[in-house]
C-alpha cells in the first residue's frame, strides 16, 4: 500500500480505530485470530455471533469505521512526519509486551529504537511542585543521565517537563508518552519543547492523531509510560495525583517503584508520597537506592553491566548537578566532553556564528540580570524577574539549551 505500509499496520489500526486504543478486545481477537488482524476485520465485519460479543453502540461504531478512515490516518502521519509503529515491527519496545493490552499501534514523533538497549528511569509528579521537589528531579535525572540511562515521563507541567528537558540538557535521552493524538497541542505551554524532546529521543502515544486529551486517557496512558521504565521515581504526588496511577502501573508490572521523602511531613503536597512509602514503595534517600536496584535486579542487570559504573560514586539527593569543572574530573569520558565544550567558544567567536541571543522579552530580562549580577541563584533571580516560577525556570531551560547562560547546580553565570 501507499506510504510504505503493509497492510499489517493497515489493519491493526483499523482495529485500534474501530475498538479504541487500549482496548483489550483488540488483544484478545489477535489471539483469537492468529495475529492477523485482517482476519480481525473480516470477522468483525461479517461474523454475526462474534458480533454479538459487543454491544450495539460498538458494532454501529465498528460499521462506522472503514479501512480508507485507517489509511487516511496512515497518510496524514506521513506528511506529518509522524512514524507508525506496531508489534511486528524491529523498533517495537519488546518492553510493551507484557504490559496490560499491550498497544497494536504507536504513533511516534523521534526515534525508540534505543529504548530496549538502554536502562530507563520513569520520572513522576505533580504540575506544581515544590522547590525542594524541582531540585531532587534534576539531581535525579543529572545523576541518571550521566551513568548513560534515559528518563521516561509524561508531558505535562512541572515536574513531568523538567525532568525531560533536564534530560536534554544534560545531554541524554528522553522519552514522553502523552495521553492524546500527536499532534495535538496539549499542554500548549509546552509546545515549544516537542521537537527538542524528539530530536533528543522521542513523544510516543497510542492514541490517533486527532484524539483530545480526555481524562480517561492518562490513566490509560501511565501503563505505557511504567511499561518503558525499568524502574519509577516519583518526586511529589499528592492525594489524588495521577503519579500514583503510574506507580501503581509500574508495581503491577513487578517494577521497583521509588517514592522521594517529603519534605515536609504535614504538607497536603507530599501526602501521596507518604502514603506510597506507607504501602510498600522504596523511600528515595539518593541515587545509590536506584543504583543498587539497576546493578542486582536479574532482569536488567545484563544491560547494567555495561550501561552502569559500578565503581562511580552515586550521587546523593543534596548533591546539584555539576560544573563542566567537575566533568573534568570523571575520567576520559568526561575529558572528552569538557574537550568537546571548549571548542564551542571559537566556533561562536567566529564573525559568522556570533553569540546567541536570546529570543523572547523574558528571556532577554533575565539574560541581562545573569549577566550583571555575574553569578545568581534562582531565588535571586525570582526577586529581580518578576513572573511566574514555572515560566521563569522554563525559560532558563531554553537559555541553558542555547548557551546563553550556564546552571552550575545552585548558581547562574553567563554563558561563554
Amino acid at each position: 500500500m501507499a506510504y510504505g505500509y503493509n497492510d499489517d499496520t493497515l489493519y491493526r489500526l483499523w482495529c485500534v480505530l474501530a475498538l479504541g486504543a487500549g482496548s483489550r478486545a483488540i488483544n484478545d481477537l489477535l489471539s483469537r485470530y492468529g495475529d492477523d488482524p485482517g482476519r480481525v476485520y473480516a470477522a468483525l465485519s461479517q461474523d454475526e455471533v462474534l458480533r454479538s460479543e459487543f454491544s450495539d453502540k460498538s458494532v454501529a461504531w465498528m460499521d462506522r469505521v472503514s479501512v480508507d478512515d485507517a489509511r487516511s490516518v496512515l497518510e496524514k502521519c506521513f506528511r506529518f512526519g509522524i512514524k507508525v509503529i506496531t508489534p511486528l515491527d524491529e523498533c517495537y519496545p519488546k518492553r510493551l509486551e507484557s504490559v496490560f493490552a499491550p498497544p497494536q499501534v504507536l504513533f511516534v514523533k523521534g526515534d525508540i529504537s534505543p529504548l530496549d538497549s538502554m536502562l530507563t528511569i520513569g520520572v513522576v509528579g505533580t504540575r506544581k511542585p515544590s522547590e525542594y521537589s524541582r531540585q531532587v528531579a534534576d539531581a535525579v535525572v543529572t545523576s541518571s543521565v550521566k551513568r548513560g540511562m534515559a528518563v521516561v515521563s509524561g508531558f505535562a507541567e512541572g515536574i513531568d517537563i523538567s525532568a525531560a528537558l533536564t534530560a536534554v540538557r544534560r545531554h541524554g535521552k528522553t522519552f514522553a508518552v502523552i495521553g492524546c493524538g500527536i499532534d495535538v497541542d496539549y499542554p500548549k505551554s509546552n509546545s515549544r519543547y516537542r521537537e527538542m524532546i524528539a530530536s533528543n529521543g522521542a513523544i510516543i502515544s497510542e492514541f490517533p492523531p486527532g484524539t483530545d486529551p480526555l481524562a480517561r486517557n492518562f490513566p490509560q496512558r501511565n501503563r505505557i509510560l511504567s511499561g518503558l521504565s525499568d524502574t519509577l521515581c516519583v518526586i511529589e504526588a499528592g492525594e489524588k495525583s495521577g503519579s500514583l496511577n503510574t506507580a501503581s502501573h509500574a508495581a503491577e508490572q513487578g517494577k521497583t517503584v521509588f517514592a522521594v521523602v517529603p519534605g515536609d511531613l504535614f504538607d497536603v503536597r507530599y501526602k501521596g508520597q507518604a502514603e506510597l512509602i506507607r504501602d510498600g514503595a522504596v523511600p528515595f534517600m539518593g541515587m545509590g537506592d536506584i543504583f543498587d536496584v539497576y546493578e542486582n535486579e536479574p532482569e536488567i542487570k545484563e544491560k547494567a553491566k555495561t550501561a552502569l559504573k559500578p565503581k562511580e560514586k552515586a550521587p546523593s539527593v543534596k548533591e546539584q548537578p555539576s560544573s563542566e569543572k567537575k566533568e573534568k574530573k570523571q575520567g576520559k569520558t568526561g575529558k572528552a566532553r569538557t574537550a568537546a565544550h571548549a571548542k564551542a567558544p571559537k566556533e561562536e567567536k567566529s564573525p559568522s556564528l556570533p553569540l546567541k541571543e536570546a529570543e523572547t522579552e523574558l528571556g532577554k530580562r533575565i539574560a541581562e540580570a545573569v549577566r550583571s549580577a555575574g553569578s545568581i541563584d534562582l531565588e535571586g533571580l525570582s526577586e529581580i524577574i518578576d513572573c511566574d516560577t514555572d515560566e521563569l525556570l522554563s525559560e532558563l531551560t531554553m537559555l541553558e539549551l542555547d548557551n546563553i547562560i550556564i546552571n552550575e547546580g545552585t548558581r547562574y553565570v553567563p554563558g561563554k
